[in-house]
């Protein structure tokens, strides 16, 4: 059954109508017509299995049936990411989405390749959710992974320098005396947050800072990864040591 995305507002009692880009997959694309049965997810983690009322240049729907899943119970994981050029963070932020990521906090450190981008922060927002709910309809997630707006590697420190019950790793290539393998008794926090440097890597300053606020460095191996592989590899390696995968 196809799935699409609706934002509460989009909705009255049991009636929904679809926004302009998903009335178009379903009329256009998938050549739904009425009748048809889908289903809805609105990102708080309910489904709901809905029919296909009328189509046109916007697509109604009513809500047959509201359902839920059983709530995840591993801890959740964080990741916080220097800023990447080119359409790089765009890939990190769909397969966050799809490995489970609770919240990505994007953050410029001194060796960022990325630009502070002149794009509205409204339209940055924008395009970014639509990269979320995109994922979130491929892979099955109820819930919307959180973006926070972008941050200065200061503000990122400070903003996670208060976070109880929670284990802080940095990926440094430079560290190699500690692993995923060998944190694994430590992966039991409430909350894993995991921070990833840019192509050129943490100076010895951030790194001086990150773990003057509670971080921990470790690293993955012998081999140099890009920044976006890292992450997407130390998401994964961290989602199935928490039994999220």
């Amino acid at each position: 059954m196809k799935r699409f995305y609706f934002q509460q507002i989009q909705r009255s009692g049991d009636f929904v109508t679809l926004d302009s880009d998903e009335s178009r997959h379903v009329s256009v694309v998938l050549r739904q017509v009425a009748g048809d049965e889908v289903e809805l997810f609105d990102g708080s983690g309910c489904y709901y299995r809905a029919r296909i009322e009328s189509v046109g240049k916007t697509v109604q729907t009513r809500i047959l049936e509201k359902r839920t899943e059983k709530q995840d119970t591993s801890p959740q994981l964080w990741l916080a990411l220097a800023d990447l050029k080119g359409k790089k963070l765009d890939l990190v932020i769909q397969k966050s989405t799809e490995l489970g990521v609770h919240t990505l906090l994007p953050f410029f450190s001194c060796r960022s390749q990325g630009r502070k981008t002149s794009e509205r922060k409204q339209t940055l927002r924008a395009r970014r959710r639509k990269i979320v709910e995109s994922a979130c309809k491929q892979c099955g997630r109820l819930t919307l992974m959180d973006i926070i707006d972008d941050l200065s590697f200061e503000q990122m420190i400070e903003r996670t320098s208060n976070m109880d019950d929670c284990l802080k790793l940095m990926l440094w290539e430079k560290e190699h005396q500690h692993s995923f393998e060998q944190l694994r008794s430590q992966l039991v926090k409430k909350r894993v947050l995991l921070m990833v440097g840019p192509e050129g890597g943490f100076s010895e300053a951030e790194v001086n800072v990150a773990r003057g606020s509670g971080w921990q460095t470790i690293g993955m191996g012998k081999r140099i990864l890009r920044a976006e592989t890292a992450a997407i590899s130390a998401v994964t390696i961290a989602q199935f040591q928490l039994g999220g995968l």
